[in-house]
C-alpha cells in the first residue's frame, strides 16, 4: 500500500508529508483547493510528462515521493533485475528542475521508463477523462487482454506478424522496383563490369600501399638487414651469449638467483638465434624489380581512381559491388524471386493466422467472462437493466492487424426491451462513470496493485447510484488500498480515513494543505457536502446517520 506521500514545489503545494492507511482513503475539498494535485504527483511518479509549469512559483525545483509496503513478487524480481535491493518498501522518487528530471528507486537513479515499469506493478490511476476511454474502440482490448495466456499468445503472434511483415514488405519492394529497375539495368550492368574486372580484394589499397613503400626504400632495408645480419653473423655475439648462458648454467644449481641469471641467458639466446634466422630469410627473398615496382604503382593509381569515382573506400566498393549483383539479379530474375517471396509470404501468412486463431479463441473464452463481471459489477451499481456484449467482427483471410485478427466493439443497452447499440452511441455520463467502475472492479481482482486511485469517478450519479458507487470502491478496497477523490457525501461517508485538501493565502502566496479529519470533522465535511456552505442542522443529522453515528 501507499504508505507515505511526500510532496515538495508542486503547483501551489509548498510543502506535503501524508501518511495513508489501508482500506478505503478518501480526499475531499473544494474545487481548485489541489486534490489534482495529488493524482498528478502520483502520475509523474508513474511516467507521466514532466511540464515545467508544475514547479511552484519562484522555485527551481519540485519533487514526489512515495513510499510503497508490501511489494508483489513480480516487482521484487523485475527491481533485482535492476540490482536494487528492497525488503517490505518501495520508494520512488521524481525530482523536476528547469535543466534536469531525476528518477529515483530506493535512492537509485533510473530512467523514466524504469520508473514507469514500476510505477505499473505499484498502482493504477483512473483519471477523470479515463472514463471516456469507454467510447475509443483502440482501447477496447485492454479490458480483455490483461491475462497471462493472452498475453503470451498475443506476443507470439507478434513475433509472427515481424517475420510477416518483413517478407511482405520485401515482396512489395520488389513489385514496386521492377518498375523503375528495367530503366536502370544498363546502367548497372557497366557498373557490375567495371568492379567486376577491377577485382578488389578486402584493404587491397593499404596493402599495396605498403608494398609500394617497401620497394622505395629497397636500398635502405637491404642494408639494414645485411648490417644486422653480419654484426649478428661476425662479432661473434650469439656465441658469446652463449658461453655466458653455458657458464651461467654450471652454477645455476648453486642460488637462485645464478639460476634466474642462466635461464635470461638462456632465452636471450634462443631470441637472438630466431631473430637470425628471419633476418636471414628476409635477405635471401628480398628483391628489387623495377617492372614489378611500376605494376603495384598502377594498381595502386587505378584503385584511387575508382575510390574517388565512387567515393567509398575499397571495403565499401567491394559491398556495393555485392549489391549490384543482387540488385541486377532482381531484375533479371524478377519473376522467381517474385514467386519465391510470395511463397514465404504464404508460408509466413498460414503461421501468422494459426497464432491468430489461438489468440481469438482465447479472447473469446475471456470476453465471456467479462461481459459476465462486467454486467454483474454493472447491476451492483444500479444499473439494473443492463445487457453488455463484446462483438467480434468476422475474421478475414490473410487480413492481420498488429493486434491480432480481431476487430471488436461493445455494445450495450440500459434499457429492457432496448436492441443492443454501441457504447459509444447510448452511454450518457453517469452511465459510463459506473460503467467504468465495473471495468475497475475486474482490473483489481486480476491485478495486484498496492494501490487504486479513483479521481471523481462519481461524476453525473447522485441518489442510490451513488450509494451503490460507494458500496463497491469499499469492496474493491477490501482487496487493494484506494484513495477516491470525491464530492459525494455518500461515498465519502463510507471511507475508513478521510483528509480534506484546503488552501490558504499567507504574505501574497497561496498554499495547500491536506490533515486527516477527525470524526467529528467529517461530520462538517459531509455536511457541507450535503448542504453546501450554510451547513443545516438536518445535514449534521444526516452526516452522522451517514458515518454511522449515534
Amino acid at each position: 500500500m501507499l504508505q507515505r506521500l511526500i510532496i515538495n514545489n508542486i503547483a501551489i503545494i509548498k510543502d506535503i508529508d501524508v501518511s495513508f492507511a489501508d482500506g478505503m482513503n478518501v480526499i475531499s475539498g473544494d474545487t481548485g483547493a489541489g486534490k489534482s494535485l495529488v493524482i498528478d504527483s502520483l502520475l509523474l511518479l508513474s511516467g507521466n510528462r514532466a511540464i515545467q509549469s508544475l514547479i511552484r512559483y519562484n522555485e527551481k525545483k519540485a519533487f514526489v515521493t512515495a513510499y510503497f509496503t508490501n511489494p508483489s513478487l513480480e516487482l521484487k524480481e523485475y527491481l533485482s533485475g535492476l540490482n536494487i535491493t528492497i525488503a517490505d518498501q518501495v520508494c520512488l522518487t521524481r525530482e523536476l528542475s528547469t535543466n534536469r528530471n531525476l528518477c529515483k528507486i530506493n535512492d537509485k537513479v533510473v530512467t523514466l521508463q524504469q520508473l514507469k515499469d514500476t510505477a505499473s506493478m505499484l498502482f493504477s490511476v483512473h483519471e477523470q477523462q479515463d472514463t471516456f476511454k469507454l467510447f475509443s474502440e483502440d482501447n477496447y482490448f485492454s479490458f480483455i487482454d490483461n491475462d497471462s495466456k493472452i498475453i503470451e499468445a498475443k506476443n507470439n503472434y507478434l513475433f509472427a506478424y515481424n517475420d510477416y511483415k518483413e517478407i511482405l514488405d520485401k515482396c512489395i519492394a520488389l513489385e514496386n522496383d521492377n518498375k523503375a529497375n528495367a530503366d536502370k539495368l544498363d546502367f548497372l550492368l557497366y557498373e557490375q563490369k567495371e568492379l567486376a574486372d577491377l577485382n578488389l580484394t578486402p584493404d587491397e589499397d593499404k596493402i599495396l600501399a605498403e608494398q609500394i613503400e617497401i620497394l622505395k626504400n629497397y636500398d635502405q632495408i637491404y642494408e639494414a638487414l645485411n648490417s644486422s645480419y653480419n654484426l649478428l653473423e661476425t662479432n661473434s655475439a650469439i656465441d658469446n651469449v652463449y658461453e655466458a648462458m653455458d657458464a651461467m648454467t654450471k652454477i645455476a644449481s648453486l642460488a637462485p638467483n645464478y639460476e634466474k641469471i642462466a635461464t635470461s641467458l638462456s632465452d636471450i639466446y634462443y631470441n637472438l638465434s630466431d631473430i637470425k634466422s628471419e633476418i636471414y630469410h628476409e635477405i635471401t627473398n628480398f628483391s628489387y624489380d623495377k617492372g614489378e615496382l611500376d605494376n603495384l604503382q598502377a594498381r595502386s593509381y587505378e584503385i584511387e581512381k575508382i575510390k574517388d569515382k565512387y567515393k567509398k573506400s575499397v571495403n565499401e566498393i567491394i559491398a556495393y559491388y555485392e549489391n549490384i549483383n543482387y540488385e541486377i539479379e532482381k531484375i533479371t530474375n524478377y519473376d522467381d524471386l517474385l514467386a519465391n517471396l510470395k511463397k514465404e509470404v504464404n508460408k509466413k501468412a498460414q503461421i501468422l493466422f494459426e497464432y491468430g486463431q489461438k489468440l481469438h479463441n482465447l479472447r473469446v473464452k475471456k470476453a465471456l467472462i467479462v461481459e459476465e463481471k462486467v454486467v454483474k459489477n454493472a447491476k451492483e451499481l444500479e444499473l439494473n437493466k443492463i445487457d453488455f456484449k463484446i462483438q467480434f467482427a468476422p475474421i478475414v483471410q490473410n487480413t492481420f492487424y498488429e493486434n491480432g485478427l480481431d476487430k471488436i466493439n461493445f455494445l450495450v443497452t440500459f434499457n429492457v426491451g432496448e436492441p443492443l447499440k454501441e457504447l459509444t452511441k447510448v452511454a450518457s455520463g453517469g452511465e459510463l462513470s459506473r460503467l467504468m467502475l465495473a471495468f475497475k472492479a475486474i482490473e483489481a481482482e486480476n491485478k495486484q496493485y498496492s494501490l487504486m486511485v479513483f479521481d471523481e469517478i462519481d461524476t453525473g450519479v447522485s441518489g442510490e447510484a451513488a450509494v451503490k458507487i460507494a458500496n463497491k470502491i469499499k469492496e474493491i478496497a477490501t482487496k487493494t488500498q484506494v484513495i477516491c477523490i470525491t464530492h459525494i457525501a455518500s461515498v465519502a461517508a463510507l471511507a475508513q480515513h478521510e483528509f480534506l485538501i484546503h488552501k490558504e493565502e499567507k504574505e501574497g502566496q497561496t498554499f495547500a494543505f491536506i490533515k486527516e479529519l477527525n470524526i467529528e470533522e467529517r461530520v462538517r465535511v459531509i455536511a457541507r457536502m450535503i448542504s453546501g456552505n450554510n451547513i443545516t442542522q438536518g445535514a449534521i443529522l444526516n452526516a452522522r446517520e451517514l458515518l454511522g453515528l449515534s
